[in-house]
């Protein structure tokens, strides 16, 4: 957070809706690590214990909380460690993913897993970070390489990179789109349309963006793009790589995952720019008065079902009327597992009553058939 500390006093001190390009500066902030700790353990480890009772994870979980989901019978079911997906949807320089990597590790070992293989699966398979920011998805990459790098020497002799989406924004012009889709020989369809009119301002709307295109359409679309590229002319390529781009941010975007942890970006509804404003007012009406609530919603909509979401926030949405909407659809979709009221002084850098702070976990207790 601090290699951008000058150019976030600069948009603060401007007292205007934030630019698309200042978003990054105006809301990273570093997360204390017993917070990211308590979240982790009551997602991740809470997870894995429900799949494995008599496992001896607890012995390695000082924040973890014995609730009653817990003992739940129905719990979402994996078949081996390799299956469960953590994503940080605005993952900064990866201070969750580098301790979820921790955790993971013990996990791993305990299922008796050779060492040499069990860095890359966790990279490969488990950890996924999205971020608008090119330079903390940078140190994201950098911490999680380190990080695999501490456990096995050898590790950089793999050429494995991690899954950091880092948004780019996608622009076709009508002309452009016309001819890439007859490339592909993909459908012009309204999901698709919509799905890529949203990518020209991906680095603004982030991880708030959610495709009407369904993952198997966006894979196979995927293919299609691949294909082409084989047999196309250097003007061709060049518009079918900025496809490949769209689905390769689309495809992450369009998935479910088990657990997902989050500090997301603080900003009200008055400092967002127009377009950001409008994007949330039309797609997240309960939560779009402060970007940290549209990411619990962005998050809880990205879960799969007895999914768990752990988050730190302000305070703000659990008492004041402009959520009620929203608390009342928390009560009765989701179950709210674990909550630490934490109060002021969370944050070092913030000083002050004014920003007072929760962290909570939450299960996906909607089930698969009803429509979200």
């Amino acid at each position: 957070q601090f290699y951008i500390s000058e150019k976030k006093d600069e948009v603060f001190a401007a007292k205007t809706s934030v630019k698309k390009e200042d978003i990054p500066a105006a809301t990273q902030l570093f997360t204390p690590r017993w917070i990211v700790e308590y979240m982790v353990q009551n997602t991740v480890g809470k997870l894995w214990l429900q799949n494995k009772p008599q496992s001896a994870l607890r012995e390695h979980m000082p924040y973890f909380i014995e609730s009653p989901s817990v003992k739940n019978e129905d719990f979402l079911k994996l078949n081996s460690i390799e299956e469960l997906t953590l994503l940080d949807q605005a993952c900064g320089s990866g201070h969750i993913l580098v301790y979820g990597f921790e955790l993971l590790y013990k996990i791993y070992e305990e299922e008796s897993y050779s060492p040499a293989e069990i860095p890359a699966l966790i990279i490969t398979k488990n950890l996924h970070g999205f971020e608008i920011d090119d330079r903390a998805a940078q140190l994201a990459i950098l911490a999680l390489m380190m990080k695999a790098r501490s456990y096995q020497r050898r590790f950089f002799n793999k050429e494995i990179k991690p899954n950091i989406l880092c948004y780019d924004d996608v622009v076709f012009n009508q002309g452009e789109l016309t001819s890439v889709l007859v490339l592909t020989k993909l459908d012009k369809s309204t999901e698709l349309q919509y799905d890529l009119k949203i990518l020209e301002q991906a680095t603004n709307y982030g991880s708030l963006m959610i495709p009407k295109s369904s993952e198997t359409f966006l894979n196979d679309a995927l293919e299609k793009v691949k294909s082409a590229l084989q047999k196309a002319d250097l003007f061709q390529q060049e518009l079918l790589e900025k496809l490949k781009l769209a689905m390769l941010q689309l495809l992450p975007l369009s998935k479910k995952y088990h657990c997902i942890v989050d500090n997301p970006p603080y900003m009200g509804g008055g400092n967002m720019n127009k377009a950001l404003g409008e994007f949330v007012k039309n797609n997240y009406p309960e939560s779009k008065a402060d970007l940290m609530a549209c990411f619990m919603e962005a998050g809880l909509n990205m879960l799969q079902p007895m999914g768990f979401l752990g988050m730190i926030t302000q305070q703000s949405w659990m008492y004041n009327p402009t959520y009620l909407k929203f608390r009342q659809r928390i009560v009765k979709e989701w179950c709210v597992d674990t909550l630490l009221h934490l109060g002021p002084n969370t944050f070092p850098e913030i000083n002050g009553e004014v920003v007072q702070n929760v962290s909570f976990t939450v299960i996906n207790t909607e089930k698969k058939e009803k429509k979200t």
